[in-house]
């Protein structure tokens, strides 16, 4: 039996960092398209999507209404935090669905082949996220500035979206957390505080986050690789 999916997208951070652009991170365009909109594209024609849930700023409510509603897409308000929307989303969950994909609405670049990893792998595991192997070396430093220790570097991976869960796990897991607060920067941290196991799963190194005016930049650069 297939799997039937619920794909959730938070776009209802405040932009903080993009100085000097009127519009939010997810509004902005890139390529002459709102940043959303590249993912939104992907995520609609993924196999088994019953359910896109939006959830934005509820200043963008009318405009996202208008731009992207539709058969299939559900626009909601959202929270004071991101872990906060994501909650928004989860409680108007088709209770029908089997997996939830949770996909962050200023990572254009996200394909179908990484997404659909995400979630077989969720189905297998009950968590898995996207991720991409650390390049750097990292160090941890002491509370005064001095080099504590150098990091394994073949152990550690950054972490990205998609990320995908099965619904039960998903809503404990949030149920479970207390307060949502902006500590809690992805949705795999909650899975993880109840003892289990989250799925690494390949993701890419394009598939950056758009969280400065220079990522706008790193953006257009890779579209115009493609």
């Amino acid at each position: 039996m297939s799997l039937r999916i619920s794909v959730i997208i938070p776009a209802a951070g405040l932009s903080r960092r993009m100085e000097g652009f009127l519009k939010r991170k997810p509004f902005i365009l890139l390529g002459g398209r709102p940043v959303i909109a590249h993912a939104l594209d992907v995520l609609r024609k993924l196999g088994g999507v019953k359910e896109i849930i939006l959830v934005v700023n509820k200043k963008d409510l009318k405009a996202t209404g208008a731009h992207f509603g539709g058969r299939r897409v559900k626009i909601i308000e959202g929270a004071s935090t991101r872990s906060g929307s994501v909650y928004n989303g989860i409680k108007v969950l088709n209770p029908g669905c089997d997996i939830v994909l949770i996909h962050d609405a200023v990572r254009p670049f996200v394909t179908a082949d990484m997404a659909q990893r995400c979630i077989r792998a969720a189905g297998r595991f009950g968590a898995a996220v996207c991720a991409v192997p650390v390049v750097p070396t990292i160090k941890s430093a002491d509370s005064h500035g001095f080099v504590a220790s150098t990091s394994d570097r073949s152990r550690l991976w950054e972490v990205q979206t998609p990320q995908a869960f099965k619904r039960d796990l998903i809503i404990k897991a949030f149920k479970n957390a207390g307060r949502l607060n902006s500590s809690i920067t992805d949705d795999a941290m909650l899975v993880e505080r109840m003892g289990r196991k989250v799925k690494l799963v390949m993701g890419s190194y394009r598939n950056i986050k758009i969280t400065t005016p220079n990522d706008i930049k790193i953006a257009e650069g890779i579209l115009r690789c493609e």
